[in-house]
């Protein structure tokens, strides 16, 4: 053997389609949340650990969501050339999905109220602001011309789906705005029906690793 090279390369068995009896830890997480109703709205609020208003996620707990998202996205959705995800609880789940694929990630970002990005060039960005609305609260989400290709097929990765107001949005700026093909979306969490409507709207898969019916 000497003098040969051997190329190394990493060498994955993928899991089964994930359901929800493959997820123990995830299935507890969810289930031991504290929750609120939110005043002036009447939403259900859980404080999920690895949603937006979680802090510790245990290792064994992210370890579960990764794979469990790699099984998903590997199963039900075959070709895409970009991962986005939205600020600030989709990021880390999008950039574990853009990291299994090697692919690329784009965040889809807050717009700040005092308006400090407007500073920038336009070498730098070209925004498209948006109008948020969840169950729990209103703001407005910017996109970045400059980081999508016309054509490109892309997956969004986010954590949870309830009323559909943040995907819906998402969805319609990807393809009327910016011209590229949402191919569907990836969630750890679904909350409600809601996302049956979008996929109808969109003609795209909506995936979810867990239900949490409230």
């Amino acid at each position: 053997w000497k003098g040969c090279k051997r190329k190394l390369t990493r060498v994955r068995i993928s899991p089964p389609p994930p359901t929800m009896n493959n997820f123990p830890i995830l299935e507890k997480a969810i289930k031991s949340a504290p929750a609120i109703i939110v005043p002036g709205r009447g939403y259900m609020f859980k404080y999920y650990a690895f949603s937006e208003a979680g802090g510790f996620v245990d290792s064994k707990l992210r370890e579960e969501i990764s794979q469990g998202l790699y099984a998903s996205v590997k199963h039900n959705f075959l070709k895409f050339d970009i991962v986005v995800s939205p600020f600030p609880a989709g990021v880390p789940w999008g950039l574990a999905v853009a990291n299994e694929f090697e692919k690329p990630l784009v965040s889809i970002r807050v717009w700040p109220s005092n308006r400090r990005w407007s500073r920038f060039p336009d070498e730098f960005y070209v925004p498209i602001i948006v109008f948020r609305s969840t169950g729990y609260y209103n703001d407005r989400l910017y996109f970045n011309r400059k980081d999508y290709k016309r054509g490109s097929r892309v997956l969004v990765v986010d954590d949870v789906v309830s009323t559909g107001g943040t995907l819906d949005i998402i969805l319609h700026t990807l393809k009327e705005e910016l011209g590229v093909i949402p191919v569907g979306a990836q969630a750890i969490v679904s909350k409600a029906d809601s996302y049956k409507d979008l996929e109808q709207k969109y003609q795209i898969p909506i995936r979810f690793l867990a239900e949490d019916k409230v």
